[in-house]
């Protein structure tokens, strides 16, 4: 049994415009690269995509030409892009977005883990974990509460070990 998209993109649709927070609707998206993740949420109504992934523009802006596009290339400028929209965009006049879509949620946690991480990949402790756990969550939750529906998404990753095993990321 398989997921109808088409369903499901109309039921992104009639909801995108609802804006009580308990009728809003957030939805994650993973899967691997190229499956479509970006085209597919970038066809949201009034969008705002919020891209960390470059090598995508092109293709919202050939399938999605009416999606708004902001690009941020490290954590820093996502935090600049919160803070605009928190404190111009949706207390101000004029147009607002239904649907934000984070993308790639799995590259902008790779952004903070190079803020909050040691200088050396090597020398990650458990405080530098914490760290960058409370500060992925602390972003995604900042997003989640802006009075508008949210579309994350999600690279499908796996990783192997010296072990044997397979681990999801």
């Amino acid at each position: 049994m398989g997921v109808d998209f088409n369903k499901f993109a109309e039921m992104v649709r009639k909801t995108a415009g609802e804006q009580e927070p308990s009728n809003r609707r957030h939805i994650a998206i993973i899967g691997p690269s190229g499956s479509g993740k970006t085209t597919w949420a970038s066809k949201a109504e009034d969008c705002l995509v919020i891209l960390a992934e470059a090598q995508a523009y092109g293709r919202i802006q050939d399938s999605a030409p009416k999606a708004r596009v902001v690009t941020v290339q490290n954590a820093e400028e996502l935090r600049q892009c919160f803070d605009w929209l928190n404190t111009k965009v949706f207390p101000g006049k004029g147009w607002k977005p239904k649907t934000i879509v984070l993308d790639s949620t799995t590259e902008m946690c790779r952004m903070i883990a190079d803020r909050v991480g040691p200088a050396d990949e090597g020398d990650w402790t458990f405080k530098h974990w914490k760290r960058y756990d409370d500060a992925c969550m602390a972003m995604v939750r900042k997003f989640r509460d802006l009075p508008c529906q949210l579309i994350a998404t999600f690279l499908d990753e796996t990783s192997g070990s010296d072990d044997g095993m397979t681990y999801r990321r």
